[in-house]
């Protein structure tokens, strides 16, 4: 049995500045899991195969190309494939709050050096 983490996709054009750590966060413990979970996945991608392969006979070859034509490897290759899209999307959620982070803090900056004008 695979898990697959989704992503719960927030929405980060709705997060204060005050918000961004707690979200960040939040966003990282998400993807670390989703990594880990890919990682896993790939890493049992060997058994997934070995295991096929010993149910069919003939030569290595023949038994391993069964085995990557067979059912359940399918099903393996769309989980690990969910979990890699998983793992990306949080990725780059990361990369977005950072980024909302950084325009914040520079939007911020410009408000003080405005006010120092006056």
């Amino acid at each position: 049995m695979y898990y697959i983490f989704t992503t719960n996709k927030m929405d980060i054009n709705s997060i204060t500045f005050k918000d961004l750590p707690n979200a960040y966060l939040e966003a990282a413990k998400r993807y670390a899991q989703a990594k880990a979970n890919s990682e896993m996945l790939e890493e049992s991608k060997k058994s997934v195969i070995a295991t096929d392969a010993s149910t069919y006979e003939g030569s290595e070859a023949l038994r391993d190309r069964k085995a990557r034509s067979s059912q359940s490897y399918k099903d393996y290759l769309k989980v690990a494939q969910q979990a890699k899209q998983t793992e990306l999307e949080l990725r780059h959620t990361l990369i977005a709050l950072t980024m909302k982070f950084d325009y914040c803090r520079a939007m911020q900056s410009t408000e003080r050096a405005k006010m120092n004008l006056i």
